[in-house]
This record gives structure tokens, sequence and C-alpha cells, in this order.
């Protein structure tokens, strides 16, 4: 079975043995590869999601540097 897709490009499809409707099972298969397709797009675009937010993250392994700087008032030395 020859198909024409709607951006003009040609699909054949070839059953190795003779099936009872050739027509909807060629098209069952088209539909399945376009599913698979439309997967394998969405996996890439969440991948590449998933890999910005790490890069945007990074170095998320550098430990946080915290301290807390106090001025004394003139004459303390801040002893008890």
């Amino acid at each position: 079975m020859v198909f024409k897709t709607v951006n003009n490009a040609t699909v054949t499809v070839t059953f190795p043995q003779p099936v009872e409707n050739p027509e909807y099972s060629a098209r069952s298969v088209i539909t399945r590869l376009g599913d698979s397709i439309t997967r394998s797009e969405l996996e890439a675009e969440q991948e590449s999601a998933l890999e910005e937010g790490l890069e945007d993250s990074f170095p998320a392994s550098d430990p946080v540097s915290a301290s807390i700087t106090t001025v004394l008032p003139k004459g303390h030395n801040g002893e008890s």
C-alpha cells in the first residue's frame, strides 16, 4: 500500500504475508509509527528541559558558604 502524507511524502507499507484488510492495516501501522515518533519527540523535549535545568543549577555539588559578620560598637571587644 502506498500513501501520500499531508506534506506530500510517500509512505509505502508492505506486509510479509497477505492481510485481510490491507488498507486498514497499513493505516494502523502508519498511525502507530506517527505515535511512536511523537513520543520520541516529546521524550527528547523532556530530556532537553531536564538537561537545561541541571545546567542552570550547576554546580550543585559545591558547598554553600555561609558566614555571619558582626561589627561591634567602638569600645567592645566581644568578650562577656
